[in-house]
Parts: structure tokens; sequence; C-alpha cells
């Protein structure tokens, strides 16, 4: 008798261990009751259910189905039959057994929940999330339930009655609810939500992997790439990486121009997945960067045929192939644009991949329907996350910054260091180029396209006052601006090539007397032919149309002339065509101007240089040629393109704004 109340009492105690969660603790007690009651059913079930649990599934199943085989009728029995099923995904076989179960005990919520599982894993989402609502009746509102209903209801486009289902949960935020929220915040695409809900989240569960993760990814779409760097990198230290979370590193690393760390990522993640196609499509983008082109053609196939939905490798050997895919990768990418259930941002990525796969075969209709079709979808993300391309903001924009820069600047001091070199211009307009043949020099080093000056404009625009800081605040910036770069030794200039700091040429003058401003300005056809082609991150809003493209360029245009008026002989101006043309007179003369003699790795872009940090790498490892004419491939088209440009007064041919001054050539650069 003793024997077998001691028995019991082990059983209970296993029970309850594995209901707390503590599989290795319930098999102790299990196997002390099975040692004193080696029949009893109920214990050997237990036993079977906390080996599933623990993954020793060949272990379990001798427990598992003897009970079933000896209690046949018994449900509790055939429930853990079932998990065991599920752990070694076998849903279907799962799903038989809870069906026949149902039909005999019809209101039992632990089969409907299990049954929810099963379809839920066969994507079976309306009859999981049927199981789902059966089980949440019958339990009384179990938490873990409502947050399986809830992320069933999320998958099936229903984010409102998942957002419900979640206040229904009567307990506090567990790791798998703040999951959940941060995957709805997601769908919804609302970033700032997202980041402040990972703030809490990392509050409530400091140690958890996964809310560093989506605060990583929450600053990524927000264009905090600084952010989204530290903040994976405290992932990574939180647990175990995988080769994946390396890899997604390694990207983020790459997003601001870190490539020595990116490299390290790199390493890391192939010693652990050395075939994974983000770490293989990762390393497509830097082989890129750093010139080694076809490298990176091989890398982005290796990844392609391990993952044939990878958007952004297509789009990446687009722009190495120049659209020239064999005609399987080709299809491929056609049958990628027809897979609605994807993340609009892949779908758009890949239609622009397509458009330059069909242009390259001669269809431009075709291209112009795949380009379209990107670009609604871009149009569509930008209207749901709300930065939209809005003509009247832009030209107040663009207005307020002529007012607030309506005279030139009187300081005359230097800030004291490396002089720096701004070059801008319209996107797709030939700053790589220019940036490509300074940087080549040993006394300049290239600092990529930093976004600091775009951030301190704007933070005078948003001033209730807007009026020009202190000038002593505007030392302080040019001072931090500076105390930024890791300057290597014996370099002498330092070049930012950010095209939108071509609206900051006014602060530029203020921060910076010493200056060097190069403005290049290309054909505006050919321009916006260019960035209508192309794939943009969602800060340039104005690049899904080709009417908004125009009036951009139209505000630009005039902002340019109002510069040349205001700057004078401090903002040089570079017309693309006529540079490229006379490549061997107009580059040295360039460097000349500037101060620096003539460099024989400045023309010569096949030898070995720094990485460059825009995906214009592939164009600018070539032989500079004169500038070909590809806008009038497309003729009518570009239509809209031609029209809003004649409307805001650009010039179909340089792209000046008329009645402005042409701005100052090549040969009256000045040394300052």
């Amino acid at each position: 008798m003793t024997a077998a109340r001691n028995a019991q009492r082990a059983l209970a105690r296993g029970v309850a261990a594995l209901d707390a969660g503590r599989p290795a603790q319930a098999i102790a007690h299990l196997r002390t009751a099975l040692d004193l009651a080696p029949q009893n059913i109920g214990a050997a079930s237990f036993m079977g259910c906390a080996l599933t649990r623990l993954g020793r599934y060949a272990d379990a199943a001798p427990l598992i189905l003897g009970a079933v085989r000896a209690a046949p009728a018994d449900v509790q029995w055939r429930l853990h039959l079932c998990e065991w099923l599920l752990a070694q995904r076998r849903a279907g076989d799962a799903e038989r057994e809870l069906l026949e179960l149902l039909q005999r005990v019809p209101q039992n919520g632990a089969a409907w929940a299990q049954l929810g599982d099963a379809t839920a894993a066969q994507e079976k989402m309306a009859a999981a999330r049927e199981a789902y609502r059966r089980a949440l009746a019958l339990s009384e509102g179990d938490p873990v339930i409502t947050v399986k209903l809830a992320r069933i209801t999320a998958a099936m486009g229903d984010i409102r009655a998942a957002w419900a289902l979640l206040g229904m949960a009567r307990t506090a935020d567990t790791e798998e609810i703040c999951r959940l929220k941060a995957d709805l915040l997601v769908l919804e695409r609302n970033w700032p939500a997202l980041r402040q809900h990972c703030e809490a989240w990392r509050k409530a569960h400091p140690e958890s992997p996964a809310a560093v993760r989506m605060q990583a990814a929450a600053a990524f779409e927000l264009g905090d790439f600084r952010l989204a760097q530290s903040a994976t990198r405290r992932m990574l230290a939180l647990g175990t990486p995988s080769g994946a979370d390396w890899a997604a590193y390694g990207q983020i690393s790459l997003q601001v121009n870190d490539f020595d760390e990116a490299e390290r990522a790199f390493t890391q993640a192939a010693r652990l997945a050395p075939q994974d196609p983000a770490l293989l499509a990762g390393r497509a983008r830097l082989l890129t960067f750093q010139g080694r082109l076809s490298e990176a053609e091989a890398a982005c196939r290796a990844a392609l045929a391990r993952d044939p939905g990878r958007a952004d490798t297509y789009w990446l050997l687009a722009l190495l192939t120049r659209g020239r895919f064999q005609p399987a990768e080709l299809e491929a990418l056609k049958r990628l644009t027809e897979e609605h259930t994807r993340p609009p941002d892949d779908l758009a990525m890949a239609g622009l991949a397509l458009g330059h796969g069909l242009e390259a075969a001669g269809d431009i209709a075709g291209a112009c329907a795949a380009y379209d079709d990107a670009h609604a979808r871009k149009r569509e993300i930008a209207r749901r996350e709300g930065y939209a391309y809005d003509h009247a903001a832009s030209e107040a924009r663009f207005l307020r910054i002529a007012e607030l820069f309506a005279t030139a600047p009187t300081n005359t001091s230097a800030v004291g260091g490396a002089r720096p070199i701004f070059i801008f211009g319209m996107p797709r307009s030939g700053t790589t180029l220019t940036d490509a043949v300074l940087a080549g020099h040993p006394l300049v080093q290239d600092c990529g396209e930093r976004v600091i000056l775009e951030k301190r404009l704007n933070e005078i625009l948003r001033h209730p006052q807007m009026e020009l800081p202190s000038t002593e605040q505007l030392g302080q910036w040019a001072k931090e601006y500076l105390d930024e770069i890791v300057l290597r030794p014996g370099a002498a200039y330092v070049i930012d090539k950010n095209p939108l700091n071509f609206q900051a040429a006014g602060l530029i003058a203020h921060m910076f007397p010493d200056a060097i401003m190069i403005h290049i300005r290309r054909n505006p056809l050919e321009v916006g032919l260019s960035i209508w082609r192309h794939e943009f991150s969602k800060g340039w809003s104005f690049t899904t149309s080709l009417t908004d493209i125009g009036h951009f360029y139209g505000q630009y245009a005039k902002l340019l002339a109002h510069w040349q008026r205001v700057l004078g002989r401090r903002l040089v101006t570079l017309q693309y065509e006529e540079f490229a043309a006379n490549f061997a007179q107009a580059a040295p003369e360039l460097l000349a101007r500037i101060g620096l003699d003539w460099h024989e790795a400045c023309g010569d872009f096949s030898r070995p240089r720094p990485p460059i940090a825009t995906l214009t790498a592939v164009q600018v490892r070539d032989v500079v040629r004169p500038a070909s004419l590809r806008a009038p491939r497309f003729g009518a088209y570009l239509e809209p393109l031609r029209a809003a440009l004649l409307t805001a007064n650009v010039d179909l041919d340089t792209g000046v704004w008329r009645g402005a001054h042409a701005g100052e050539s090549i040969s009256d650069l000045q040394q300052y």
C-alpha cells in the first residue's frame, strides 16, 4: 500500500513539473513512479510526454504507444500521442487522430487546441482558426490559446481582429505576446510604434535576443542604420548566434559602410553555415562594393540556387549583368513577381530587376510595365507608412531653404583638419564617377554618403523660428562632423558624396568656409529615367513616379540656380556629358584646380581601390566613355517626365533652370 501511495505521489509531482515547463525534473519523479509501479499506464504516458518535450522521440515512442494500446479509449493518452506526432512534424497523422478523438469528446478544449496546432502546421489557416476558436471558448480565455488564435488571425490578414484578441489575453506581456505584437506592427509597417514597443519589450525581458532583433529591424526601416548595427551586435552577444544572424549583421554593417565589420561578420557566418543564402547574398554585395564583380555575380547565382525567392539578389544580379539574365533566371524572376503573397518590398524589387531583364532583351514595353508595377507597389508602401511624395510640401521646403540662406556667409576662418569636398546633385547624375576620380588620389579619403548635414538642415527647418544657428553652434557642428571621421594617415581631404547635400549647400558654406563644393548636372531625361529604373530607399520618396521625379528635378534645378547666385564661384558645376566626353583632359584639370597633382590611380578604375559604398560601383569600375543616351529608346513612355520638366521650366538638354545662370565650368574652379 505504501509503494502504491508513493508511486501516486511521484506521479503527481511529475505531472506538476511537466505542467510548469520543467520536463527534466518531471522525468526524475516519473522514473520513481515507474520504479514503484512498472505497470502504471499514466506514469508511462507522462514519461513519454516529458521525453517528447526534450526531443527524445525514440525513447518516448514505446511509452506513448504502449499507453494507447493498453487504454485506447483514454483521452489523455491520445493527446500525448498527438503531441508526440506534432513534435516530429507529422501534422497530418496528428490531425487524423484528433478528428477521430473529437467525434467522441467534442467538448475537449485541449484536443481542439492541438487540432489548431496540427492544421496550422499544414497551413490550413481557416481550419486552424476555427479549432483555436473552439478551444478558446472551452478554456475560458486561456492566454496561450488566445495568442495562437491571434497569430493565425493576423496571418489571414485580419490584423484588427488580432489586436482585439491580444487585448482579451488576461496576462502580462509574456515573451510570446511581445513577439506577436511586434509581428503585428511589422505587418502594419508601423515602424515608430515598433521601436517604442521594443523598448518596453526589452525592459520586461532584458535578455531577449528577439526583442533586440526587432529593435534593429525598426531602426533599419527608420533609416537609423547605426542603431540597427549596434542593436544587432547586442543581439549576437545575448545568445548563440546562427550563421543567418551573423549574415544579417554583415548586411547591416554594409549599410553604414563598415566594410571591415561586414567582412568579419560574413567570415563568422561562413564558419557556421557556409551555404546560407543570406550569407552568399551579403558577400555578393560586399564583393560588388570592392569591385570584385565577377566574384559577386557568382555569389549571387549561388545564393539564388539555394533560395530562388531572394528579390534583393536578383536586383544586384541585374546590376552586375546589366540585365542580361540567363533564360531560366528571367523566367524564375517573372514567376517571383507573380507571387502576390510575398512582402510588397520584395515584389517591387523583383519588378525592377525584371524590368532590367526585359529591357536588355529589347522588350521596352514589357520593361516599362514591370517598372510601373514595381513603383505602384512602392507608392502603396509609402502611402501606408506616411512618407508619400507631396508636391506642395516639397515646394514649401525648397522655398524655406532659399529664404534661410538668402545671402553668402561672411565667415572666412577654416575649421582646421582635413578639408571637406562635397559632391552633390541629383541621384544618378554622375556623382559616383567624380567621387571615384578624386578618391583615387592618396591624399583624398572617401567617406561615402553621409547623412549628418541633411539631419542638421532638418533641425533648422523644424525650429519654430527657423533661423541660422550662431557662429559658435555652426563651428561646433563642423567640429563634430569632422571628429566622426576616422582619418587615415596622410589624408588631407575627405569626400562626402551624399547627392541630397545639394539642399545643404548654404549650410555647408556657413559651416566650412574652405569646403570644396562640386555640383554634378546631367541631362534631366537621362537622370529621370535612370532614377525610375533603379531601387531607392524610402527616404527618396519622389523616385516612384515619372511625374514626381520631374517635379523634384524642377525644385532641385531652381535651388541650384539660387545657390549659384548666392555662392558664386564657391559652387562649381560640372556638366556630366562634357566631363565624360573629355575625361582625359577634364579629370586632371579638376584635381589641379583643387590643388592636387594628377595621380595615375585617379583615372585607372581597374586597379584595386577602397570599396565604393554604393551599387553604382558596378558602373565606375570600367573605362570612362562618353555618356550614352538611353532615354530616346523609351520615347513616349517618358512623356510624364518630359511634361513635368517643361512645367518646371527645366532645359531638357542640360538640366539648367531656364533663366538662371548656367553655372561655372570646370575651368572656372578657383583655389579657395
